[in-house]
């Protein structure tokens, strides 16, 4: 039988056998690395891996249907109505491609004007679920291209937008597609022009507070710190725009600003602009795409040397040659030269219409045709989607002028559209 030990005894002997135990482990103790995070999104791309690809999940309807989802009143109109005219060309032109008898497909359009989750999504749900759309393409405004893609991946929808809100590709859905080209692409690009080709320093980036605008301003900083420079930022609620136009000459005067850039809706980039420039200020300006606009009063068609005022804007680099012809059929049909965004809305609906083709009407086989998208040769520039749904293809600086026919406030709201009135549906 053991012999009885005291529990006092016990517990100081466990205590000195559990510090001898750890003391020279307490000097070999180092300091523990910082722990990565558990998980990243969408670090490779996304994929989509589910069904729908088999014939049983094939639309029915005698012809596919390509969704628009514009405002078509409002003051997007006249930018809306340029993409529609750009599109009607598009379906046009893969009519022609094709040969008599193909299955071509048709536009149908939801006017998103109106509140948000409204009756505008009405409209889109109708095209949808009645018409069956294939696929559908958003216009340059971010509210629209985030509340489309939410739509889309809740029933497997691919979506082709113009917006350039990075955080459209920035989650891990697969459905949506950016061929525009995004806000940091174009930052960088603006970033590089400025602070490092010409060498300049005192650059007021003007941001509307909105959402479009918050993301041009976040994406606008960024690109300056990483060139070692930082913008000073003039932001303006769209309900106090009339007063922050003069509000940003005084702003470009106390900063002895030497460019403005002017990230804000087409309509009132149109005001801030003539704003500098009844001023008397002379200073480059530069417009992202979502900005230079038909609203926005500027001549996409300048003529050779024109002299001041500098203004410019970003678009792709295309082959002359195809660029210059859908512009001369544009001008036919509008009456006026075809910006950035049209050039882009002619590529989207002639790509939605090819994989269209190759696909058939099937939503997942359109969406793996767009996927794959790589050197496809538009008016705009080349279309590569990288593995996030982005096209990564460059982007240069082109040199616009001021209209002096057509102030923002008169921007065009009808014009003669091409096509057969057959082609669109409503």
């Amino acid at each position: 039988m053991p012999a009885f030990i005291h529990p006092r005894f016990a517990l100081a002997t466990m205590l000195l056998w559990l510090l001898a135990g750890t003391a020279p482990a307490r000097a070999q103790v180092r300091p523990r690395a910082a722990a990565g995070p558990y998980a990243a999104i969408a670090t490779r791309g996304t994929h989509f891996d589910g069904v729908g690809r088999n014939a049983a999940y094939n639309l029915r309807g005698q012809r596919p249907c390509i969704a628009l989802w514009l405002p078509m009143r409002g003051p997007d109109q006249a930018a809306s109505l340029a993409i529609l005219a750009a599109a009607r060309l598009a379906i046009a032109d893969a009519g022609r491609a094709r040969g008599a008898g193909a299955r071509i497909p048709v536009l149908a359009i939801a006017d998103a004007g109106g509140p948000a989750w409204g009756r505008a999504d009405d409209r889109l749900l109708q095209l949808v679920f009645a018409r069956h759309a294939v696929a559908l393409l958003t216009n340059t405004n971010g509210n629209l291209a985030h509340l489309g893609l939410q739509v889309s991946n809740k029933i497997g929808l691919p979506v082709l937008t113009l917006a350039g809100d990075p955080a459209t590709t920035a989650i891990n859905m697969p459905w949506i597609f950016r061929l525009a080209p995004s806000d940091r692409m174009q930052a960088r690009m603006l970033a590089r022009v400025l602070y490092r080709r010409r060498g300049l320093r005192r650059v007021l980036l003007a941001a509307e507070d909105d959402q479009d605008g918050r993301a041009g301003l976040r994406a606008f900083q960024a690109a300056a710190r990483r060139l070692g420079a930082a913008a000073a930022v003039f932001r303006f609620h769209p309900l106090q725009a009339a007063a922050a136009r003069s509000a940003l000459v005084r702003a470009l005067r106390a900063r002895r600003a030497q460019a403005a850039v002017l990230w804000a809706q087409p309509a009132e980039a149109g005001h801030l602009l003539r704003a500098i420039l009844q001023a008397g200020l002379r200073l480059p300006v530069f417009l992202p795409q979502m900005a230079a606009q038909p609203e926005a009063g500027l001549n996409f068609s300048p003529p050779a040397g024109e002299p001041a005022p500098e203004i410019y804007t970003l678009a792709g680099a295309a082959r002359h040659s195809a660029r210059d012809r859908f512009a001369r059929r544009f001008r036919q049909a509008c009456g006026f030269a075809p910006n950035p965004v049209a050039l882009e809305a002619y590529d989207a609906v002639r790509l939605l219409a090819d994989s269209i083709r190759q696909a058939g009407a099937n939503r997942a086989r359109v969406r793996d045709r767009l996927a794959a998208t790589r050197n496809y040769a538009g008016v705009s520039g080349a279309v590569n989607f990288d593995n996030r749904g982005d096209n990564i293809s460059a982007v240069h600086l082109v040199r616009v002028g001021l209209s002096a026919a057509r102030a923002p406030q008169n921007a065009p709201t009808s014009f003669r559209l091409p096509g057969k009135g057959r082609q669109l549906c409503r």
